[in-house]
């Protein structure tokens, strides 16, 4: 098994290198962009050979290995024909051939094989889900890459089209339908509030929680006709209840409570409005943690709304995710979508949840309010103008 790595000015250059040296045999592993001091952004794509020939080995491993092991191993295999078609060699069998490629430098494929099981632990193979990835394909796997889609979630698209292909083939409209599959499922289709209901707003610093909060309390007011309570456990940012307070006077909401004057109330008495609950920013220590978790128990939420950023990475998420697990979100929302093409940060955010997205939002600044998210104009931002599904 040899694997190698090439690195050119487009995909397709690289690609047909690996064609030239490996043959169509060849299992892409990775394709990414890289740094060029010259000539700014390059294309590397990795690629392996499991059973190769005699003539592919020498290929390959040139950089690895030194010319006089591998003619010792080409003079050493006797069944090899001089001319024609260059015999396959199955180095699974205790053959000629197989003393002459395991004569190469044992160091040098040792490395080889550890490199490639970490790939295969990385589910990189399976992410590619086929022997051979044509340009359109490698650039729409590019494109769902810097968008941060999941690794897992591209492993499953590129695994759906490998075991049900469509008739036409596996193109950029196929893979933009199956992805549009997959985003539809992580969206909770409307957002169904009532009087009675107790909405608590959580989310790390800086995610938008309290706009949100604002927003929410026109939409229930102007367009919902539903009566508004507000109250605020943010004891820490500063004007925080300042900011509710704004809100409240703002849209004629009369029930504003704080952190230090919250009485425990029986839900009968809130059966005729709809209570909005602003929390701090997700605190890190521990006590601060718990005391934020007892407000919630107090309270008796019907709705726990997780709040993320659209602008805040994908790895990062998925560490806030684990620290909100406590919450048991029954749904989530993403703020400042308008700012950002890479989406892929709402499908991590939906798994690392485990719960559905049912608004996203756009940066305050703008005049839109929220809306249901739609799958086909997240499809079309994570994959990008520079891959054409018309």
């Amino acid at each position: 098994m040899v694997i190698r790595s090439y690195t050119a000015d487009s995909v397709a250059s690289a690609l047909k290198q690996v064609r030239t040296d490996m043959g169509g045999n060849a299992v892409v592993l990775k394709t990414r962009v890289v740094d060029s001091a010259d000539s700014g952004k390059m294309y590397e794509v990795t690629a392996c050979l499991d059973k190769p020939t005699v003539e592919q080995a020498n290929k390959t491993l040139a950089s690895k290995v030194s010319t006089e092991s591998v003619a010792s191993a080409q003079e050493t295999t006797t069944d090899v024909e001089p001319a024609g078609e260059t015999p396959r060699v199955d180095l699974t069998e205790t053959t000629t051939a197989q003393q002459a490629i395991t004569s190469f430098n044992m160091d040098s494929l040792n490395a080889i094989e550890v490199k490639l099981d970490q790939l295969l632990h990385a589910d990189q193979l399976s992410r590619i889900g086929q022997r051979f990835v044509p340009e359109p394909i490698a650039q729409a796997m590019m494109a769902m890459q810097r968008a941060g889609l999941p690794e897992q979630s591209i492993a499953e698209i590129f695994n759906e089209l490998r075991n049900d292909p469509p008739e036409a083939g596996i193109d950029n409209k196929a893979i933009r339908k199956v992805l549009i599959k997959r985003l539809e499922d992580t969206i909770e289709p409307e957002l169904d509030l009532k009087p009675g209901d107790r909405v608590l707003v959580a989310g790390p610093a800086g995610s938008g929680k309290t706009s949100l909060i604002g927003r929410l309390t026109a939409w229930l007011t102007f367009e919902k006709k539903i009566t508004v309570k507000l109250i605020s456990l943010d004891n820490v940012k500063v004007g925080a209840m300042d900011e509710i307070a704004s809100y409240a006077d703002l849209l004629g909401i009369d029930e504003v409570s704080t952190l230090d004057n919250i009485k425990i109330e029986t839900e009968a008495q809130d059966d005729d409005k709809v209570v909005l609950i602003d929390t701090c920013a997700l605190p890190f220590a521990s006590e601060q943690l718990n005391e934020l978790k007892k407000q919630v128990e107090v309270l008796r939420p019907t709705h726990r709304f997780a709040v993320f950023s659209a602008l805040t990475r994908s790895s990062d998420i998925e560490s806030i995710a684990q620290r909100m697990a406590w919450l048991e979100p029954t749904h989530l929302i993403f703020t400042m979508t308008d700012l950002t093409d890479n989406l892929g940060s709402l499908l991590v955010g939906a798994a690392a949840m485990n719960t559905k997205i049912v608004l996203t939002t756009n940066s305050p600044s703008s005049a839109d309010s929220f809306h249901t998210p739609n799958a086909k104009t997240m499809a079309d931002a994570i994959l990008g103008q520079g891959v054409d599904c018309e």
